[in-house]
């Protein structure tokens, strides 16, 4: 069974049975606590990866969330945490909870999370952009470090460009879907200046500036054919209204390979920008 011997201490804390302890986690303590990793949820390769680059950018922070071990040594909260030191190849402080009651496991995980515009400082329509890919994408919560990694990227620049142009709310149109939606478009287009005063005419409804997709847009948020709470829906619909510049068209109607095309391209935009 894996055990932190004394000079690896820090400092530590018992409550009940429970002894927590400060330590600087090696790569090898890493290892050797992942052998009793059983049970746990598949690791998602992505959220080591934005883990990883934290670790190697001097953004790793140490919190009050601990590695959990049980009283048998199995490992109960920590495996992506670990595997990402292992990775990064470098010792870095962590919190190391013992002896945790093994019942407890059911409940890691399920408490109220705070959101990432809380927990980066960051704009909160911002923070929204990042939620929605990352989500989009496949992570269950939002990761702090996978969105550090989005906004020190492409991704973030545009991201708080587009706001910085229009930062007025709109109900049912400036939902994250829409606002992603102009991230990707002007991401793959590279015609940022232009996507984001599109998205400021459509946001301000300045009817006479908006390109013919994003009246069609408008017309079908008026009419409900849109639906803001359908939010998939919204930014398949919004990705085809930004992408038609000058196309003259009386109709937008979105096909099931189109919304699958524009989450593919979604999913590849946060991959390249998580991963670099």
């Amino acid at each position: 069974m894996f055990a932190i011997k004394n000079d690896e201490i820090d400092q530590f804390s018992i409550s009940g049975d429970i002894k927590t302890k400060k330590v600087m986690m090696t790569p090898e303590m890493a290892k050797a606590i992942l052998k009793n990793n059983n049970g746990n949820r598949n690791l998602r390769p992505l959220w080591v990866n934005a883990l990883v680059n934290a670790i190697n950018n001097n953004q790793w922070k140490f919190t009050h969330q601990a590695i959990a071990i049980s009283s048998t040594g199995r490992l109960l909260d920590g495996q992506h945490r670990l595997s990402a030191i292992i990775l990064a190849n470098k010792a870095v402080p962590i919190l190391v909870a013992e002896n945790c009651d093994e019942s407890s496991f059911a409940y890691i995980d399920k408490g109220v999370k705070r959101c990432l515009a809380d927990n980066l400082s960051i704009n909160k329509k911002v923070a929204e952009i990042y939620s929605f890919m990352l989500k989009s994408y496949g992570f269950r919560y939002d990761s702090p470090a996978a969105a550090i990694s989005l906004q020190n990227s492409d991704v973030g620049f545009i991201s708080e460009y587009l706001i910085n142009t229009c930062n007025t709310t709109r109900r049912g149109a400036s939902t994250a879907a829409v606002k992603t939606a102009a991230v990707i478009c002007a991401y793959q287009t590279r015609q940022i200046d232009v996507i984001c005063d599109n998205y400021r005419n459509f946001i301000l409804v300045e009817y006479d500036k908006m390109t013919p997709g994003l009246k069609l847009l408008e017309r079908q948020i008026s009419t409900g054919t849109a639906n803001s709470g359908k939010a998939y829906d919204m930014y398949a619909r919004a990705c085809k209204a930004f992408y038609m510049f000058n196309e003259m068209t009386s109709i937008l109607k979105i096909s099931e390979n189109e919304v699958k095309n524009y989450f593919s391209i979604l999913g590849n935009i946060v991959e390249e920008n998580i991963q670099k």
